[in-house]
């Protein structure tokens, strides 16, 4: 009976969460449910979605790795997720190298930076979905970049295959860099790339040691040619890390294999097979996607399944916007899509320009540099309680715990929280301004949820 209740009660919070656009979903080998931490890269919003599975973020705290603030998660970055049952209660954006790229991409797709080496994934790989691009259509020497991918191994070399690339306004003060450690020596580390680069810090973290992967906080000045080592602002353990009894789902390229040992080594993580595992273990450079538990102080694997490009879930979006007829682009959660007229529904037609409308797409990645192309647009004037709404509109007041918006002839009053992110500005010089808002509507309440210039 209490096995009965706790299923029917996970089975109903599903149901509600699936009544607000952030529906359980399950693809690629991905399981649903339970407590723990998911590591991959966005696919969608809706809630968020980490490859193809959808967790709630109405009462997630979004952040940045090693920076304080409110973030925002966008599409292709890599994310650390704290759930339970599905409900994320923390989504940590990952990037995996902040800094400026020292060679142009050659005709493979691959380039420097600070020192390792990164692909662009295009649409003929046979198991990852394409890069995604913001602010560039290719990538040149002594661009300022921020890089979000997963660690794979070719050729006996690490390289990073990267899920999303942004150009920056400029090179930040202190850059990162993200790589795996060749060996250690007392306060002194070895990375393992092509040069077998020397990294120094005033304090190490006693847990990094060879074969894990490093954080570590530089100044631009630290990759002067004249230095014969690189000394870092601040070093810290990149692998993932989960408390006892959490279950860990991990999307990653298997970047060692040991059959004997029924054993793979993905993003700095040893994990041993799954009991029974029958065959050969999967070869380095496949995706996989993979359940974990610690067991005896290491990282079993309770399921693992090879990914091919058919795999890869499709850019899901879900949200209420002001309808455009018409209109050739369509942007929703912060993703701008192409908008083919044949990827509207018959719900989608018609549509008065301004109504407000629930709007769920499915789209395509084909080209690094090229937005995704949707694929099926649903369209519906029903708008449900406590998905996202986005508008535009004229800034009235903005204090401690609330943001009034003149939108569509009525002032909306949105209340602040700890998770709402406004634009880093100033905000005191934009009354009576055109702004764009992301809220949730709960129980009568707005819910600021993001507000930034238009």
């Amino acid at each position: 009976m209490t096995q009965l209740l706790s299923f029917m009660t996970g089975l109903v919070l599903a149901l509600l969460v699936a009544g607000c656009g952030g529906a359980v979903g399950v693809a690629g080998g991905v399981g649903s449910g339970g407590s723990g931490v998911a590591e991959g890269t966005v696919s969608g919003f809706g809630s968020v979605l980490i490859d193809g599975v959808a967790y709630g973020d109405a009462q997630a705290l979004v952040e940045r790795e090693g920076e304080s603030g409110v973030a925002e998660a966008k599409l292709g970055q890599r994310v650390r997720i704290t759930h339970t049952l599905n409900q994320a209660s923390s989504i940590l954006v990952l990037p995996q190298f902040l800094g400026a790229a020292s060679t142009n991409a050659d005709a493979q797709g691959e380039f420097t930076l600070l020192g390792q080496r990164v692909r662009i994934v295009n649409a003929t790989n046979t198991s990852l979905a394409p890069t995604v691009f913001e602010g560039l259509s290719q990538v040149r020497a002594g661009d300022a970049l921020e890089v979000h991918g997963m660690w794979s191994r070719e050729g006996g070399q690490w390289l990073m295959l990267a899920s999303r690339i942004e150009k920056l306004l400029s090179l930040p003060d202190t850059v990162l860099l993200t790589a795996p450690v060749r060996s250690r020596s007392a306060d002194r580390l070895w990375l393992d790339d092509a040069q077998g680069t020397e990294l120094r810090a005033a304090e190490l973290p006693a847990s990094v040691q060879a074969g894990s992967l490093v954080r570590a906080r530089l100044s631009p000045d630290a990759f002067s040619p004249s230095t014969s080592f690189l000394l870092a602002q601040s070093v810290a353990d990149a692998n993932l890390q989960a408390a006892g009894d959490q279950g860990l789902s991990l999307n990653a390229v298997v970047t060692s294999s040991d059959g004997p040992s029924s054993r793979v080594r993905v993003q700095g993580l040893d994990v041993r097979l799954p009991e029974g595992w029958a065959g050969a273990a999967p070869a380095a450079g496949t995706q996989v996607q993979l359940q974990l538990k610690r067991q005896g102080g290491e990282w079993v694997a309770s399921s693992l399944t090879e990914q091919t490009q058919q795999d890869q879930p499709s850019v899901q979006l879900k949200g209420t916007l002001d309808w455009t007829p018409n209109a050739s682009t369509l942007q929703l959660r912060g993703t701008t899509v192409s908008l083919p007229s044949t990827a509207l529904t018959e719900g989608c037609q018609g549509l008065p320009a301004k109504a407000e409308v629930y709007v769920t797409v499915k789209a395509r990645r084909d080209t690094p540099g090229q937005l995704p192309v949707a694929t099926r647009v649903e369209c519906s004037m029903a708008l449900p309680e406590g998905g996202v709404q986005e508008a535009t509109g004229l800034l009235q007041a903005l204090q401690a715990g609330s943001v009034q918006v003149l939108v569509r002839g009525a002032v909306l009053t949105l209340q602040r929280t700890d998770r709402s992110l406004l634009a880093p500005i100033d905000w005191t010089s934009r009354l009576g301004r055109s702004v764009e808002i992301e809220y949730q509507r709960t129980g009568g309440v707005l819910v600021l949820r993001k507000l930034k210039p238009n």
